[in-house]
C-alpha cells in the first residue's frame, strides 16, 4: 500500500487475502491451486506482481470471482499509484532549482506543476522523482563544501546535466594505468592560461576513458566537481565558475583521487573517509608533501621564492599559495595577486 495525502493505492493481493481468509485457504494451498511458486504468490499478494489476464481467469476459477472484476480491480491500482507519484512529486519539485534549470536552459517552462513533474521526470530519465532521490545504487563522488536541505536535488541535477553533456564525447575504454601514468602531465596544465590547456585536459582524459564536463553553477549548490560512472565511461563535471587556478585544480585531481581509489564502484554514499583520501590525493600530487615540507623549512615566503618553488615543481604559482594559507603558513589575505582567475566558458 502506496499513499499521498490525497489517494490511498491499496494492492489488489489484499482483496485475494480476504478471500483466502473467507473460504479458510492457506498460502500454500492456495499457491498449489493457482499452479504458481509460493515466491510469485507473495509478489501478487505484495502488489508487486501485476494481475494478467491469466491470473485473472485462474483467480475467478480458484475464488468464484469473474475475471473482469480482477482486472479492473489492477487497473484501478495502477491508476492510482500513478496519482500518488504524482502527487508526491508534484511536492518534491520545489525541491529542485527548477527556475535556474529552466533560466540556464536545461530544461523547458512549463505552465502547471503537472507539466513540471513531467519536464524533470523525462529530463532525468525516471518515472518517479521521489523514488530517483532514494536511489543510492550509483555513487556520485563530489566536492560540497556545504550541505542544505535542497543540496541533494540540486547535485541530481547538476549530475543529470553533466551526464547528458558527457554522452557527446567520445572516449576510449577506460584504464586507470593511463590515467596514473598522465598525472604528472597533467599538473603541469596548470601552467596554460583555460584556453589552451582545456581542449588538451579533454583529450588526455577521453583517452584515459573519462569525459571532462564543464558546467555553469547553480545558485545555492555549494560545489566544485563530482565524478560518476556513467555505463562504460567516467564523467568528472567541474564548474564554470569564476575561481581561483588553486581550486580548480585541487577539485580536478579531488575527483581523480576519488576515480583512483575506487570509491565510484562502492555500493551507497562517498563517506568522510572516502573525501580525506581524496583530498590527500590533490594535495600530494599537487605539490609533493616532501618537497613542500623542505621549501616551508626555509620560512621565507615572498613572491620571487613562491614562483621559484613553483617553477621547480611545475604547477602554478597560486596553487602554492593556496596550499601555503591553507596549512596556515600565510595569511588568506597575503599573495592574493599570484592567483590566477578562470573564466571558462561552457561549451553546448
Amino acid at each position: 500500500m502506496i499513499q499521498s495525502k490525497t489517494y490511498i493505492a491499496v494492492p489488489p493481493g489484499e482483496t485475494i487475502r480476504e478471500q483466502l481468509s473467507t473460504k479458510g485457504m492457506s498460502q500454500e494451498i492456495f499457491a498449489e491451486k493457482m499452479e504458481m511458486q509460493p515466491s510469485y504468490i507473495n509478489r501478487l499478494l505484495n502488489g508487486t506482481l501485476p494481475i494478467t489476464s491469466d491470473i485473472a481467469s485462474r483467480l475467478e476459477c480458484i475464488l468464484g470471482i469473474p475475471k473482469i472484476f480482477w482486472e479492473r480491480l489492477e487497473k484501478i491500482y495502477v491508476e492510482t499509484i500513478d496519482k500518488v507519484n504524482l502527487e508526491i512529486d508534484m511536492q518534491l519539485i520545489r525541491k529542485f532549482p527548477l527556475m535556474e534549470m529552466q533560466k540556464q536552459n536545461w530544461v523547458r517552462k512549463g505552465s502547471t506543476k503537472e507539466e513540471n513533474v513531467k519536464i524533470l521526470r523525462e529530463y532525468f530519465d525516471t518515472c518517479s522523482l521521489s523514488q530517483m532521490l532514494n536511489d543510492r545504487s550509483l555513487p556520485i563522488a563530489c566536492r560540497c563544501l556545504k550541505k542544505t536541505e535542497k543540496t541533494i536535488p540540486a547535485v541530481f541535477a547538476w549530475a543529470q546535466k553533466a551526464r547528458i553533456e558527457a554522452r557527446k564525447v567520445k572516449v576510449e575504454k577506460i584504464d586507470m594505468q593511463q590515467l596514473k601514468d598522465e598525472i604528472v602531465h597533467l599538473r603541469k596544465l596548470s601552467l596554460k592560461k583555460p584556453n589552451e590547456f582545456c581542449p588538451i585536459l579533454s583529450d588526455t582524459l577521453a583517452h584515459c576513458g573519462i569525459a571532462i564536463v564543464f558546467l555553469s553553477h547553480l545558485s545555492g549548490l555549494y560545489l566544485h566537481a563530482l565524478s560518476f560512472y556513467d555505463e562504460k565511461k567516467i564523467v568528472i563535471c567541474l564548474s564554470t565558475r569564476g575561481k581561483d587556478a588553486d581550486k580548480f585544480w585541487f577539485s580536478l585531481f579531488h575527483e581523480i583521487g576519488h576515480i583512483l581509489n575506487g570509491d565510484l564502484n562502492k555500493n551507497g554514499e562517498i563517506t568522510e573517509e572516502d573525501e580525506q583520501k581524496a583530498d590527500d590525493f590533490a594535495r600530494n600530487t599537487l605539490i609533493p608533501d616532501r618537497e613542500f615540507a623542505e621549501f616551508c623549512k626555509q620560512k621565507s615566503f615572498t613572491v620571487d621564492s613562491i614562483k621559484t618553488f613553483a617553477e621547480k615543481i611545475s604547477v602554478q604559482p597560486g596553487i602554492v599559495v593556496g596550499r601555503l594559507q591553507k596549512d596556515g603558513y600565510i595569511l588568506f589575505q597575503k599573495f592574493n595577486k599570484i592567483k590566477e582567475k578562470y573564466k571558462i566558458v561552457n561549451e553546448e
